[in-house]
């Protein structure tokens, strides 16, 4: 089972779709991963994009970020999750 499978296997929010099956299909889909630039996180922001997924990477961390975008291809979107302030700003101006 991959990194990215037993994370969200172990959550109490494991993603469905719809029929309360586990999603394994993250091809082309797009998937905010908060904690990115950290060691669970990046290794799951890895596993998606090896399975294909379409991955918005954030951390507090804008180097952190640039360098795993760098190697990955995901889009950064650094901002604070605990600011409100941070998480509207980075989401007002995120390219669409």
């Amino acid at each position: 089972m991959s990194v990215a499978r037993a994370m969200i296997a172990g959550t109490a929010h494991a993603a469905t779709d719809g029929t309360g099956n586990l999603m394994t299909d993250f091809d082309g889909r797009p998937v905010l991963v908060t904690g990115a630039s950290g060691g669970i996180g990046g290794a799951i922001v890895r596993q998606l994009v090896a399975a294909g997924a379409d991955v918005i990477a954030s951390s507090r961390s804008a180097g952190d970020l640039d360098a795993l975008a760098a190697a990955t291809g995901v889009r950064p979107l650094p901002f604070d999750l605990t600011s409100e302030d941070s998480v509207r700003g980075a989401l007002e101006t995120a390219p669409r």
